[in-house]
């Protein structure tokens, strides 16, 4: 279960928490918004658990599939996304993640009928967060620092194996909330 280390009294403006509490695929809304938009990989591939996914997540595997992206629109990055999938969760339906080469995870969520979103939370996350320094890593930091709100979403894969989605979202978005 996914453990909030962040303030839950955050307040958040009325049109991010539309954005933040989205039901459907954040590009969809993007593409509505913006028009042309694009998805760029930065990495994907199996990585060994880290200290964020053993504590934050209590994910037991400690090899994971890690999927990180940006999504920009008009080449802005309006958000970065990591998708952490417990190495039992892949090999119980390895066919539908391998998906992952050609799609994307918000295809593989909203067309697969043996994925569920079992919980959706939002907080913010300054530059003290493990979070914010996955930006750092992929050069997508904010160039001065400030309170970035984040998404995140457990999901299910025939409703016993999880994985899970974080979105981070980043100032290129505020254009279009």
């Amino acid at each position: 279960m996914f453990k909030n280390h962040y303030p839950v009294d955050y307040c958040f403006d009325e049109a991010l928490l539309h954005w933040l509490n989205w039901p459907e695929r954040f590009t969809d809304k993007l593409k509505q918004k913006a028009g042309d938009v694009q998805l760029r990989v930065l990495s994907q591939g199996w990585k060994d658990r880290t200290y964020w996914d053993a504590n934050a997540l209590q994910v037991a595997d400690t090899r994971l599939f890690v999927r990180e992206i940006v999504m920009c629109a008009d080449a802005v990055p309006c958000w970065y996304a990591r998708t952490i999938i417990p190495e039992s969760t892949f090999l119980f339906d390895a066919s539908l993640f391998l998906r992952l080469e050609q799609e994307s995870v918000g295809d593989l969520i909203f067309q697969a009928n043996s994925i569920e979103r079992v919980s959706l939370n939002y907080y913010a996350i300054n530059q003290s967060a493990i979070e914010y320094h996955w930006l750092h890593k992929h050069k997508h930091k904010p160039s001065k620092p400030q309170d970035l709100p984040v998404r995140f979403s457990k999901l299910m894969v025939s409703g016993g194996f999880p994985f899970y989605l974080v979105e981070i979202l980043l100032p290129g978005l505020q254009r279009y909330y």
